[in-house]
């Protein structure tokens, strides 16, 4: 294990360990549990119980996991392991802080419910700092896992899935809470669960879904390591972009969210049809219908689209990103520290991809992707003067048939390292 995975993972424990300190704070203030932890801990205060809140929670953490490699199958890899101690240590740590703060309990009186309400907020903005420093670490306890499983899965954004996976645990906790005491016990969900999720939810709509990297050159020459899976880890000065032209089925919309994760910086995909709406005052639903459309009867609309995406690509280049698609690499030529990767596949490798991925019979499944592969050609031709697949349009070209997703993601990540490193 090399300097930066101990660093790493260092912060990692810290961030467990800060976590663990605001939700006992919380549970101690009795005016509400933080929503993720709201269906172990009232489980834990049924009379009776014998487990404590940290050893259920480490069981539904393990649950967690378990759905996980459920979902996800082939695509659950070893390193994803590493939830199991900490959802070990998770458990251990929040038991270790519920006795620490033992005395931290207050009576009914107005002095008592002031401090309740201080601690409670104390608290929350403590858990805060937790997954803070956890984003930090680029390391993931088993909910977040879950939750980066049920957005990879479902092509959802993270946001929603994060918000959905929230108000669910609340959900639960209230359902446990009726079963088993006959009502809702506002001093296990309570006031303060109501306000840790509306602050929870603020902070991952406000905060970027990626932390935006820049490359420090001295620092890479003092410690030139790297991750167990390949992943360069980096101290930043610039920004990075890499573009991702794809053939239809290849998988690098999916090489492309493991890469931005990976080195932690910003994704665009749909989300560029999205601004692209706001822009043009339109619907998201019919900007991503002419996304690649060039009909000569609707060529000024065209234009429009293709003139608003390419602003706003050339905007989300300012801070380090993965951009999919639309012409990224013309849009941004000349452009110093950006990454142009083209990503294709074998015919039938793809057709495999998306039967499964779509559920379409063989047939129908070759003529989506003669169709969808026609309309990106068509499409960059017009806008560039150039062939798509042209191998000299990129830095890099990978037949995931051949390298597979996982592979091929860890092929652009050392390329980064390269890249930005000499």
């Amino acid at each position: 294990m090399n300097t930066a995975e101990i660093k790493r993972y260092a912060i990692f424990a810290a961030s467990i360990a800060v976590f663990a300190v605001g939700s006992a704070l919380c549970m101690r203030a009795n005016l509400g549990i933080i929503p993720q932890l709201c269906p172990p801990y009232v489980l834990s205060c049924i009379p009776g119980q014998e487990l404590s809140v940290g050893m259920l929670t480490m069981i539904m953490h393990l649950l967690f996991i378990a759905i996980q490699a459920i979902l996800l199958r082939s695509d659950f890899k070893m390193r994803d392991l590493v939830q199991i101690p900490a959802a070990l240590v998770t458990g251990i740590l929040i038991d270790t802080a519920m006795t620490a703060t033992q005395p931290l309990q207050w009576d009914d009186s107005a002095t008592g419910y002031t401090m309740r309400i201080v601690q409670t907020i104390i608290g929350i903005a403590i858990v805060m700092t937790g997954y803070a420093i956890q984003h930090q670490s680029r390391e993931k306890t088993a909910d977040k896992g879950l939750i980066l499983t049920f957005t990879q899965t479902l092509k959802a954004t993270p946001f929603l899935v994060s918000a959905i996976f929230e108000i669910s645990m609340v959900a639960i906790g209230l359902t446990f809470c009726i079963f088993y005491f006959g009502s809702v016990r506002w001093d296990i969900i309570g006031a303060g669960t109501l306000l840790s999720l509306i602050v929870s939810i603020s902070y991952n709509t406000h905060k970027p879904a990626d932390k935006p990297v820049f490359w420090n050159a001295d620092a890479a020459s003092s410690d030139n390591s790297t991750t167990t899976d390949d992943t360069p880890t980096f101290n930043y000065t610039f920004p990075l972009v890499i573009t991702i032209a794809r053939t239809h089925g290849s998988g690098g919309h999916d090489i492309g969210y493991m890469v931005a994760q990976r080195l932690g910086i910003n994704f665009y995909d749909k989300e560029i049809i999205n601004e692209t709406a706001k822009t043009l005052g339109l619907e998201k639903e019919k900007v991503q219908q002419w996304d690649q459309e060039t009909s000569i009867r609707s060529l000024g609309r065209d234009e429009a689209v293709f003139s608003a995406q390419s602003q706003i690509i050339r905007d989300a280049a300012k801070a380090s990103c993965v951009i999919i698609g639309r012409c990224a690499d013309f849009v941004l030529r000349g452009r110093p520290y950006c990454l142009n990767i083209f990503i294709r596949s074998d015919e039938d490798y793809a057709v495999t991809f998306i039967r499964n991925k779509d559920n379409l019979t063989e047939e129908q499944a070759r003529e989506v992707i003669r169709l969808k592969n026609k309309a990106r050609e068509r499409h960059y031709a017009h806008y560039t003067g150039d062939k798509w697949q042209d191998p000299s349009h990129y830095d890099l070209v990978i037949n995931t048939a051949k390298i597979g997703i996982e592979s091929a993601a860890n092929i652009i990540c050392n390329a980064v390292n390269n890249i930005t490193g000499g």
